[in-house]
């Protein structure tokens, strides 16, 4: 399976993204003993990932990078580099993400949780951010 994820994250000069384009981040690593929760630093990876979505085969091209935090910073960078200006791009409500629709993008974040609460579709439910929100 590395033999093949390898070409596909390490190619140069690859077009960015288009269309509608998920974005997230994850923490990426194995069981550790002692360790509770995705989020135990320095024994797991921050990891943004990017797929296009809405492909008549499913989904299609995607972007993986190990990233050093979820600030806003690292993010609109991360996007920045990988998604091309004008795109569709849907993100959970992280606060990192606010600030893509000033950058050209066309910006959807959507409430998971919500979502989960009512038994709907994600999709169907918009992300608001409260004043003063800044975490997850």
């Amino acid at each position: 399976m590395l033999h093949r994820l390898r070409p596909v994250l390490h190619r140069s000069g690859r077009e960015r993204l288009t269309g509608t384009v998920e974005i997230d981040e994850t923490y990426i690593g194995g069981f550790e003993e002692g360790l509770t929760g995705g989020q135990a630093r320095r024994k797991k990876a921050l990891v943004a990932v990017a797929v296009e979505s809405g492909a008549e085969a499913g989904y299609g091209r995607s972007r993986m990078q190990v990233i050093p935090d979820a600030s806003s910073a690292t993010l609109m960078s991360f996007v920045a580099d990988n998604v091309a200006a004008g795109g569709h791009v849907v993100t959970d409500g992280w606060s990192g993400y606010r600030g893509l629709s000033e950058r050209g993008y066309i910006h959807e974040a959507r409430n998971q949780t919500a979502a989960r609460k009512a038994w709907v579709d994600p999709s169907t439910v918009a992300a608001e951010y409260p004043p003063g929100f800044s975490g997850r």
